[in-house]
């Protein structure tokens, strides 16, 4: 069986120069190593378009002020304009009163101001969570400066706030 490659040489492709187009495949496509710069060729996983991007999100809060979200996927990403990640079955607790994830990072709430709620991803260990971030001034669907060691992240929901939350 001849394979299903043809040799070009024109102005059109490379530049003029030889290249080898596949004219026939009859296999399914292969997934690359995940991407660790930005313009890397992304895996399928990784192709939504939006940080924070949710399916399916629920989130519950208690009167003592922990929110508890879960949904089946959530995108995160690590830098604007770079693939994204898929994050699935995340379900993470976040309190007003703790501190990094799982609480509150950088400035504290105030009464009678905003705050946005982002999911997080530690490629290196693989963990999910989330955590809460002052949001008086308007932010991206993307923090820019996560906790160290949390490297992709996306916004997923965002609360006004009163004097009892």
């Amino acid at each position: 069986m001849n394979p299903p490659l043809v040799s070009y040489v024109g102005p059109l492709l490379n530049g003029g120069n030889l290249c080898w187009v596949l004219y026939e495949c009859i296999g399914r496509a292969q997934q690359g190593a995940p991407p660790t710069q930005g313009q890397h060729l992304a895996q399928m996983q990784q192709m939504i378009g939006v940080a924070g991007a949710a399916r399916n999100l629920k989130a519950t809060l208690t009167a003592a002020g922990t929110l508890t979200i879960t949904t089946d996927e959530v995108g995160v990403r690590s830098a604007l304009g770079d693939p994204a990640q898929m994050l699935a079955n995340f379900n993470q607790t976040v309190s007003k009163t703790g501190a990094g994830i799982g609480g509150v990072v950088g400035t504290a709430l105030t009464a009678n101001g905003s705050a946005d709620i982002y999911a997080v991803y530690n490629p290196s260990t693989g963990q999910q969570g989330a955590y809460i971030k002052n949001a008086n001034s308007p932010l991206p669907n993307f923090d820019a400066s996560p906790p160290a060691g949390w490297e992709s992240n996306g916004l997923i929901s965002f609360w006004q706030l009163n004097a009892s939350t």
